[in-house]
Order: structure tokens, then C-alpha cells, then sequence
């Protein structure tokens, strides 16, 4: 495996080392979904690196996972397009004065 894939796969295991720990921090669960599409483009990512294809500036997980299709099985992306959404819809809290 060549170095830049490994980088982007050391980069998605750091963010499931991250949710592991914030499970465990009521406070701090909200964040799951964020770390864990992060977890899932980085995947993708190393796929491509390590494919030789150029890699997408892109967030997407439904995208990535179509440039990657060829390379993977999955019946249900429903999940994909679920944490995109989330992504996508991140709110700036709002303070009340």
C-alpha cells in the first residue's frame, strides 16, 4: 500500500478512535455522525490513492462511493446519504439572549 493511502486510512482510524471516545461523553455524542463520515470519505479516499485515481476535492460519501463502485459492494447507501445530509444541514447553534 503505498503512503498516501495509508495516511488517509490512518486518518479514518483516528476518527473512529475519536468516536469511541466521545461515546462514552453525553456532551459529545452529537458529534458521532460528523466523525463518522469523515471516517467513511477518508476510506474512500485511500481507495482511490491507492487505485492511482485522482482524488476529489469532495465531501459527499454518495459520490465517492459512486467513483468507487467498481471496487465495492453495498446494497443499502441509505446511510450515505443520511450523514451527507447531516454534513450538509450542520447548524450554528443558536445562543438566546
Amino acid at each position: 500500500m503505498n503512503r498516501l493511502s495509508q495516511a488517509w486510512l490512518q486518518a479514518a482510524s483516528d476518527d473512529l478512535d475519536v468516536i469511541e471516545q466521545i461515546l462514552s461523553q453525553p456532551h459529545l455524542t452529537h458529534l458521532v455522525a460528523f466523525h463518522s463520515q469523515q471516517a467513511i470519505e477518508k476510506a474512500f479516499k485511500a481507495l482511490m490513492e491507492e487505485n492511482g485515481e485522482n482524488v476529489p476535492k469532495i465531501h459527499s460519501l454518495n459520490k465517492l462511493f459512486d467513483l468507487n463502485k467498481s471496487e465495492l459492494v453495498c446494497d443499502d447507501t441509505d446511510l450515505f446519504h443520511t450523514l451527507d445530509e447531516l454534513l450538509s444541514n450542520r447548524a450554528i447553534p443558536e445562543i438566546s439572549a
